[in-house]
């Protein structure tokens, strides 16, 4: 069981999705997005926007989210991309400027969060999980820097990684406008001196042991652990607050910005 005594920062739990965005803008297009978005050259002319072409891909479909809650910062993101492929600039780079032209957005959306329903932030910690369990296999070491919100830019993830990030990130503008939609009270988000016990009763059912608890204590020890050590650690608290009465996950969520 976890003590009280170690207490975890909520910080921990954090799985930025949009840190997953912006890392898979410097990590490079997929195939997928090679094959259906065509050379560079295409872009200014083409019937298609190069971003409806992006959004038609699986790995990218939080755009197709954005276009039906946000159509207008959707036709913003457009000409944005439309302009950089038709100057010429591959998709890579069109990538690159899209990512860096949403992060304004993104931001105040998060913002947002604070207002939303639990159920919609339950789902959105639901699924950044699915998306940590999935790279604790595939890649450990991404799974960590994700969570860090600093991927290196030369990792490579497979289309089933980026398209749960984007699942995350596609729920992350949902809850944000359901928040602004309809506002949910919730006057102090901090977590009560119960509700972090219960989490840390809940992050032991979850399977935590000595040594989940030796990484979240000693910083010297997670210094030297393995990334799927580290990952499991994170895995780990986000079980635990999936385990707790949907207000308490709500607030870790919240807690972990």
């Amino acid at each position: 069981m976890i003590k009280p005594s170690t207490r975890p920062a909520a910080a921990l739990i954090r799985a930025s999705a949009l840190a997953v965005m912006l890392a898979c803008a410097a990590c490079g297009p997929s195939s997928d997005v090679d094959a259906q978005s065509g050379p560079a050259s295409t872009g200014g002319g083409a019937d298609t926007n190069p971003l409806d072409q992006m959004a038609g891909v699986e790995s990218l479909g939080w755009l197709t989210t954005l276009n039906d809650l946000y159509p207008d910062e959707y036709s913003r993101l457009g000409a944005v991309v439309d302009h950089e492929v038709g100057s010429g600039s591959d998709v890579v780079a069109a990538r690159t400027t899209l990512m860096e032209a949403f992060l304004p957005f993104m931001a105040k959306r998060k913002r947002s969060l604070r207002s939303a329903a639990d159920e919609l932030l339950v789902d959105y910690l639901r699924l950044n999980l699915a998306a940590l369990e999935h790279l604790k296999t595939e890649n450990p070491q991404a799974c960590v820097e994700i969570a860090q919100g600093k991927l290196d830019p030369s990792t490579q993830l497979s289309q089933t990684a980026w398209t749960k990030t984007s699942e995350a990130t596609a729920q992350l503008l949902k809850a944000a406008h359901g928040a602004e939609a309809s506002p949910v009270a919730r006057p102090d988000p901090t977590l009560t001196a119960e509700e972090q016990h219960k989490w840390f009763v809940e992050i032991g059912n979850a399977g935590a042991t000595r040594r989940t608890a030796e990484l979240l204590r000693d910083p010297a020890a997670a210094a030297r652990a393995s990334a799927d050590e580290l990952c499991q650690v994170r895995i780990l608290l986000m079980k635990g607050a999936l385990l707790s009465p949907p207000e308490t996950a709500a607030k870790i969520v919240l807690a972990a910005g």
